[in-house]
């Protein structure tokens, strides 16, 4: 079984678009990503620009440190052309920008401050944009996010940090538990390197509802691997990789009452969605998860054995990072008199 994972697209999609650029975004949006990551930066004069590295030499035309530039002198620059002719003439977005691009759209901004002292002044660009339930902040620094958190406890904050993997398996479970109560205490989420992570860590994040963001995913192996173990909350260059993934599974049948010795088969086709505008019918399979006698199934015929209740599942199965995996709907509620 497969859980929908919370994508982040890092960036935009710089494998396929400049990255920190509105059209590496606007691509990021149109694959489906659930949240889109970015990085901000102040200019000489103060303003919040979109900018992964300290210096705009290798994303632009330019060079200099962001810091010794103004907002003008950044807004010269060709983000675009150093990717490919096609993307000549893309500026450096501001954050409010980027905010108003995406405002009121279905995805979360997973916004990185690099550095530290800014935080109210983007608070108040994120407030002034109506955005507070869209944003959500992370930085390697700990203290920022523990100030924009007494800022602004609404909008959520996640720490980065990457860390050595235990040897044994008590201690990856104490260090699980250790980090929770690290991550609780300052109330912010563990967005550590997906190197960091192993599957007792993300066992005992989920299990205690904390949604943990892992960057960045880069070789299709370790996504396949820690998708496989749990991990919920990748990080990713390569959107694309999941866009013709199904995200939800539907069936309108939700209760079937049956006597002992009778059958029904169901007909009904599922409904499967995927993270783009693209939904469509499948025929059902089932399989019951716990056989506790009370059902059996041939195909997708079931049969009553005795009395009880029990929860038969529809699955589909589709293919993924060069593997099988099957995503399930809601439980169809058997009950047998």
């Amino acid at each position: 079984m497969v859980k929908r994972p919370i994508v982040a697209a890092h960036r935009g999609v710089p494998s396929l678009a400049p990255e920190n650029t509105m059209a590496g975004y606007r691509l990021a949006y149109e694959l489906g990503a659930d949240q889109i990551e970015t990085d901000l930066q102040l200019t000489k004069d103060g303003h919040v620009i979109i900018m992964h590295d300290t210096t705009v030499n290798r994303t632009t035309n330019g060079t200099g440190a962001v810091s010794d530039l103004t907002l003008d002198e950044i807004r010269q620059l060709d983000a675009g052309i150093k990717f490919s002719e096609e993307f000549a003439g893309e500026k450096v977005p501001t954050f409010k920008e980027f905010l108003q691009k995406f405002k009121g759209k279905d995805v979360i901004l997973l916004v990185e401050l690099k550095g530290a002292g800014f935080e109210e002044q983007v608070l108040r660009e994120i407030e002034e944009e109506g955005m507070v339930d869209q944003v959500v902040l992370q930085n390697f620094d700990l203290g920022s996010m523990i100030r924009a958190v007494e800022l602004k406890p609404e909008i959520p904050a996640g720490y980065l940090y990457s860390a050595a993997v235990p040897g044994t398996t008590e201690a990856k479970i104490k260090n699980a538990q250790k980090m929770m109560d690290y991550g609780t205490s300052h109330n912010v989420t563990l967005n550590a390197s997906y190197g960091s992570t192993y599957e007792e860590f993300l066992t005992y994040m989920r299990q205690r509802g904390m949604l943990t963001m892992h960057w960045t995913f880069r070789a299709e192996e370790p996504f396949r691997d820690k998708l496989a173990q749990g991990l919920v909350g990748p990080i990713t260059d390569y959107m694309q990789w999941l866009t013709d993934s199904p995200i939800k599974l539907e069936t309108p049948i939700k209760k079937i009452n049956l006597k002992v010795g009778k059958t029904s088969t169901v007909q009904a086709k599922a409904f499967v969605n995927y993270r783009t505008a693209k939904k469509e019918n499948i025929a059902s399979e089932l399989f019951v998860a716990e056989d506790n006698g009370v059902v059996s199934l041939n195909g997708n015929t079931i049969e009553a054995l005795s009395p009880g209740t029990a929860k038969v599942f529809v699955k589909h199965t589709f293919s993924m990072l060069g593997t099988e995996w099957n995503i399930v709907g809601e439980p169809i509620e058997v009950i047998v008199e």
